[in-house]
């Protein structure tokens, strides 16, 4: 598959890249920018938010994909560890997905399989390595209860973007199969 294929197969999906510290967020997040030319929005934990939906969604533009690196995920899980609770309810967690994948957004957790193989000592991190396990742990119980098209996967191995690429060819075209069968008033076609 070339290169403009990959363009016009990715134009309508976004993605929304989880996972904790040192999984690999940002790297791949650039790698799938080059292959689908869409922007990366990288996300730092809030600072005296009060209306989660809107910070999470504030990227939602008609006809704008991007690659999100952390959003409304990070902060179910680092809100617990930082704030001692997170500001995304169960409502707004709902509202949140809608909102995404209504603009046809996927999410990846990006679950490193080399955890031994982290460097602490050459970036400052918020936690240390037992905490990340902690992380790690959590991040795969939420991603669980997330209501999105969803994949896990390890950034480091080869197949990777292809894995995520077939995830929003299928999440797109089975969104469209939904949405035309609402449309005609069938669940079956």
């Amino acid at each position: 598959m070339n290169r403009l294929n990959l363009k016009q197969i990715m134009q309508n999906t976004g993605i929304i890249l989880e996972g904790a510290d040192q999984s690999g967020k940002s790297t791949l997040a650039e790698k799938i920018s080059k292959l689908t030319g869409h922007n990366v929005i990288h996300y730092d934990p809030p600072q005296d938010v009060t209306d989660f939906y809107t910070e999470y969604t504030k990227f939602l533009l008609p006809g704008n994909k991007a690659i999100v690196d952390r959003n409304y995920m990070s902060e179910m899980v680092y809100g617990k560890m930082i704030r001692n609770g997170s500001g995304v309810t169960e409502l707004i967690k709902k509202q949140i997905e809608t909102s995404l994948y209504n603009q046809n957004y996927v999410l990846v957790l990006c679950h490193r399989k080399d955890f031994g193989e982290w460097n602490f000592d050459t970036r400052k991190e918020l936690f240390n390595r037992s905490q990340i396990m902690e992380v790690r742990s959590e991040y795969l119980l939420q991603f669980n209860n997330i209501a999105l098209p969803k994949i896990t996967i390890d950034p480091f191995e080869n197949d990777c973007i292809w894995d995520i690429i077939e995830l929003c060819i299928i999440a797109w075209n089975g969104k469209q199969m939904h949405d035309l069968s609402n449309m005609l008033g069938s669940s079956e076609l």
